[in-house]
C-alpha cells in the first residue's frame, strides 16, 4: 500500500488518481477525512504532519509515501517512517532547491531533501518548477490586454501541470 500526504491538493489529488489508475493500493493522509471527497477504492485516514500522534497509524502497513514537503516538519514522519518499516519515500521538492543560496525558497527545499537523504529510507526527490495551475492568475492580465506583466520580462519559465508532476 502506498501513502499520499497532501492527498488533497493539486499534486496530491493526481497521485492518487494515477496509483489507482495503476492498480496500487492508496491511503490518502489528511487532515480532516470528511472533506477529503476521495474515490472508493482509496483508504483515508486523518493525519498530520504537525501532529506525529496521528503519523503512526496513518503509517501502518505502508511500504512506500509520497510527502508533501510542509517545511520544518518532516522529522516526525521520518521517524515514524522508520518505525513502520517504510521502504521508500518520494519528496515533493522544488527546482529552487538546485539554488539554495539564491533565496529563502531554495534553501528550505534543500533542507527538506537534506532531512529526507539523512533519514535511512529510501528516496525519491521530485523538483518541478513552476505548477502550471498557478498561471492561472494571469487569467484577468490576458483578457484585459492580451499581455502578462510580471518583473523580469525576459525571463523564461515552462510552467508544469500537476499532473505531470504526479
Amino acid at each position: 500500500m502506498i501513502l499520499v500526504t497532501g492527498a488533497t491538493g493539486n499534486v496530491g489529488r493526481n497521485v492518487v488518481e494515477q496509483l489507482l489508475a495503476a492498480g496500487e493500493s492508496v491511503r490518502a493522509m489528511t487532515r480532516d477525512p470528511s472533506t477529503a471527497r476521495m474515490p472508493e477504492r482509496v483508504e483515508v485516514v486523518r493525519g498530520d504532519l504537525r501532529k506525529k500522534k496521528t503519523l503512526l497509524p496513518a503509517l501502518k502497513g505502508i511500504e512506500r509515501a509520497f510527502l508533501f514537503p510542509l517545511h520544518g516538519q518532516l522529522d516526525a514522519f521520518l521517524e515514524a517512517g522508520r518505525a513502520r518499516n517504510l521502504r521508500h519515500v518520494v519528496l515533493l521538492s522544488s527546482s529552487s532547491a538546485s539554488t539554495p543560496d539564491d533565496g529563502a525558497l531554495g534553501r528550505v527545499h534543500a533542507d527538506n531533501e537534506e532531512v529526507v537523504r539523512a533519514s535511512g529510507i529510501d528516496w525519491t526527490v521530485v523538483r518541478p518548477g513552476a505548477f502550471m495551475l498557478n498561471d492561472l492568475r494571469w487569467a484577468p492580465q490576458i483578457e484585459a490586454t492580451g499581455t502578462v506583466r510580471a518583473p523580469y520580462g525576459d525571463a523564461a519559465n515552462a510552467p508544469i501541470d500537476e499532473r505531470d508532476i504526479a
